[in-house]
């Protein structure tokens, strides 16, 4: 189900796992309001969601730890605060495409991202995120034929090992606080 882009208004009601077969959502760049609603964890056949640039109320990224299915998740500006969860590393092995950009994030990057071995798109960038890069991203062989790592305005410091070995590939940082 297609419907970016059309100023639909309002929060987004729990019935909307009803749809449990729904396989796409797409609701990003609208003015939807509200929680993200919970009940998206009942619709594991979900493999493409887009919540994107909407004004949902703050709070931590959702616990979907039935939506092991989703191969791209775009959370970007959506007033996500706190960290990003282990689990996403460790549960959601299909994710191509993980877009926690423009939030309000904080803490380290988990090392269990390393574990996503189909990601191609890792977008970070805009975040309050520190610490160190996970040496666990070496393994993302497509994230780095993909060439898009973003971790943008953030407070970063790649290790040496990272750096001399994938670096230059696929890690962009233009932020005066970014430390190699």
């Amino acid at each position: 189900m297609l419907l970016q882009g059309n100023s639909f208004s309002g929060p987004l009601h729990n019935s909307i796992a009803n749809l449990r077969e729904l396989t796409r959502l797409d609701v990003s760049n609208n003015e939807l309001t509200g929680p993200i609603p919970s009940s998206f964890a009942d619709m594991e056949q979900l493999e493409y969601l887009y919540l994107a640039n909407n004004g949902w109320e703050e709070g931590p990224i959702p616990t979907w730890h039935n939506l092991t299915g989703l191969v791209e998740l775009s959370l970007k500006g959506t007033n996500r605060l706190g960290t990003i969860h282990a689990w996403i590393g460790r549960e959601m092995r299909n994710l191509k495409l993980l877009s926690l950009d423009n939030n309000n994030l904080s803490g380290e990057i988990p090392e269990t991202i390393g574990h996503l071995k189909f990601m191609e798109y890792l977008l970070l960038n805009q975040n309050n995120l520190s610490g160190t890069v996970p040496d666990t991203l070496k393994h993302l062989h497509a994230l780095s034929k993909s060439q898009l790592f973003v971790i943008l305005w953030n407070v970063i410091f790649v290790s040496p090992f990272l750096s001399d070995t994938v670096y230059g590939r696929f890690v962009s940082c233009r932020n005066d606080s970014y430390r190699r």
